[in-house]
């Protein structure tokens, strides 16, 4: 077992809340003061307590990542990509544990063990929610003690809830360029091509690249992504581009990029993988 097990599979609340505290003790501290300032009616506080929060999400999941290396990993561009059961990477949009920020104040956590230690366990138990195999994280049945008025709860909900918001809004201005930036580096794909691979046009692909790719479109997008790293650290420099633009007996003669083009990108994926299980890099 390694030294980071314990963040997707030590089920003992009161030891996983000591550990937290060990590692990010000044943080927990720092989101239990700033929800107490939400609840007074102190917007920046709230706003404080969501980019911690966001920068503790970031903190666990690096965590998984060296518990589970093969189930959770990050892309080039800095997104989390977690490898769902059936072997798909999916890349894991920063609102699924951001949307958490809000209810975790008043969650069973908090009224079990207190603000501090609550916001660290109920962080936790939304990370294990989105990795498979990690143990799941259920507060105790019992009594609750509520940490402040019921008036004064919803004076920090709103406020947080708001912070929320708004970064997310923020962050929807580029989401998914920076992967399709990428994605476009490592295969050498002009804007043609690009809009190719995804069935759009042109001035669909440039409407992508400024406003973000569409959350329908981001499996795809990982999924190629994911492709060009596998080839780009396995083979020589500079030969990526042309490796998925010949074509092959295996694809029945097609190029990588035409197989990716008719949305056989999982095959492709699996394939590639197959491939550098044995190979020796080129």
């Amino acid at each position: 077992m390694t030294r980071t097990a314990w963040i997707v599979g030590a089920d003992q609340p009161r030891l996983l809340a000591a550990r937290l505290e060990r590692r990010y003790g000044a943080r927990l501290r720092r989101l239990a003061r700033a929800v107490l300032k939400a609840a007074a009616g102190d917007a920046p506080a709230a706003a404080g307590y969501v980019d911690d929060w966001a920068a503790l999400t970031d903190d666990l999941l690096r965590l998984v990542q060296a518990a589970q290396p093969d189930v959770v990993f990050r892309s080039s561009d800095g997104a989390t990509v977690v490898v769902q059961a059936k072997g798909q990477p999916i890349r894991l949009p920063a609102e699924r544990l951001l949307v958490t920020a809000p209810v975790a104040p008043v969650s069973g956590w908090v009224a079990s063990e207190g603000l501090e230690r609550g916001l660290g366990l109920s962080l936790l138990a939304a990370v294990r929610e989105v990795i498979p195999g990690a143990a799941p994280l259920t507060p105790p049945p019992g009594r609750y003690a509520a940490w402040t008025t019921p008036d004064r709860i919803r004076m920090a909900l709103a406020l947080i809830g708001h912070a929320v918001v708004e970064r997310m809004t923020e962050a929807r201005a580029s989401g998914g360029t920076d992967a399709l930036n990428r994605v476009m580096e490592i295969f050498g794909l002009d804007r043609t091509e690009t809009a190719r691979l995804f069935g759009i046009t042109r001035q669909a692909l440039d409407h992508w690249r400024r406003q973000g790719v569409p959350t329908e479109r981001q499996a795809k997008l990982t999924a190629i992504l994911a492709i060009g790293e596998l080839l780009e650290r396995n083979l020589r420099p500079g030969v990526v581009p042309g490796v998925a633009r010949t074509p092959a007996k295996a694809y029945n003669n097609r190029t990588m990029l035409d197989r990716i083009a008719a949305n056989e990108q999982m095959a492709v994926l699996d394939q590639v993988r197959q491939t550098f299980d044995w190979a020796t890099p080129a």
